[in-house]
């Protein structure tokens, strides 16, 4: 759907683009790339997160860094 911002010419050099072979293959490799598994628990649909790590093991971190050993632990 083209948006009034964009001009004609715009449009259909992006609609040439996304109906190139080379286009279509990568963005089916980007696709299954976001549905791949890279994380345990906590990882969401986005798998690719750029270096960031997600919530639980952010918390995981905090615990082994913060909490004092018990000599039990020891």
């Amino acid at each position: 759907m083209r948006r009034n911002y964009n001009s004609q010419e715009i449009w259909e050099s992006w609609q040439k683009a996304w109906e190139d072979p080379a286009f279509k293959r990568k963005r089916e490799i980007f696709a299954q790339n976001r549905r791949s598994e890279t994380g345990s628990d906590g990882a969401g649909p986005s798998r690719h997160t750029g270096g960031s790590i997600s919530a639980i093991e952010t918390a995981r971190l905090l615990v082994s860094e913060l909490v004092p050993l018990q000599e039990t632990d020891v």
